[in-house]
């Protein structure tokens, strides 16, 4: 009786848990995909030119969303097979886990580059009026880091918002030496009620930013300062989600180990 309620709960909690874990993967990958349906539909990008931290987003919620739909399975239908290869799956991927984290503390794995190129590409390519999504959530990250483009204010002069791609095509030759006057999104704002805030900023010799008007320093710095300051934290959630999904292959092993028994017990 008593082994009879282990198993059981023992097979509820591994179904609840990893029918959570399914609904947040579910979301991650909803999000994912509507950036990039955004992109596609509004700016008419090819498939090739989608956002790479996009496209790691959508990778990751599917991965989840997999694996966390094995384990379910495995649960219900008290399938050794789904249960086993959740468990090789998710091992396999703590491994790799931990593979990258340990690379990128001792420095041998920089992710500044992509972040510098992710960053780069959205300022200049992606954010657009039209493109709601990704304007949305950069719109989010320059007012909560109190930072503007990816380097500073003067990217926004090269950038599609401003109609540099379509100058450059009517002007021809020499167009990326020209300086136009140009805008800078009301998420750069200190204020966001400043009327200052919506001018053209017209260049002549020298493009001066107003530091009292809009922020000046660019979301590539806040963000790896923001990395580097809060690096305890972040160390601790990885190994909270490692330790999490230590208990997810050892749950999940029990699970598999109590299906076989009881399979065995059977005449």
């Amino acid at each position: 009786m008593c082994s009879s309620c282990c198993y059981s709960c023992l097979k509820a909690m591994v179904f609840i848990v990893n029918l959570l874990v399914m609904l947040v993967g579910m979301v991650v990958t909803g999000l994912a995909v509507w950036l990039l349906v955004s992109e596609h539909l509004y700016l008419s990008s090819s498939w090739e030119d989608f956002s790479l931290v996009t496209c790691a987003v959508l990778s990751v919620g599917l991965l989840i969303s997999l694996l966390a739909f094995l384990a379910c399975c495995g649960a219900i239908t008290h399938s050794k097979c789904l249960l086993g290869m959740f468990v090789i799956s998710l091992l396999a991927l703590l491994v790799g886990e931990v593979s990258v984290a340990v690379l990128v503390y001792f420095k041998e794995l920089d992710y500044r580059p992509l972040l510098r190129k992710g960053m780069h590409e959205i300022v200049t390519e992606k954010y657009h009026p039209n493109n709601t999504a990704t304007v949305q959530y950069w719109d989010t990250i320059q007012q909560g880091f109190e930072c503007c483009g990816s380097s500073g204010p003067i990217d926004w002069a090269h950038s599609i918002y401003n109609g540099y791609q379509e100058n450059t095509k009517e002007i021809g030759i020499g167009a990326k030496q020209a300086v136009l006057p140009f805008t800078i999104p009301s998420s750069c704002c200190r204020n966001l009620d400043d009327p200052l805030c919506s001018s053209t900023i017209t260049p002549k010799f020298k493009t001066i930013i107003d530091e009292n008007i809009y922020y000046s320093e660019g979301c590539l710095r806040k963000t790896i300062n923001f990395i580097s300051s809060n690096s305890l934290y972040l160390i601790i959630s990885a190994i909270s989600i490692t330790f999490i999904e230590m208990l997810g292959i050892i749950f999940s092993t029990c699970l598999c180990c109590a299906i076989k028994k009881i399979e065995d017990l059977k005449p």
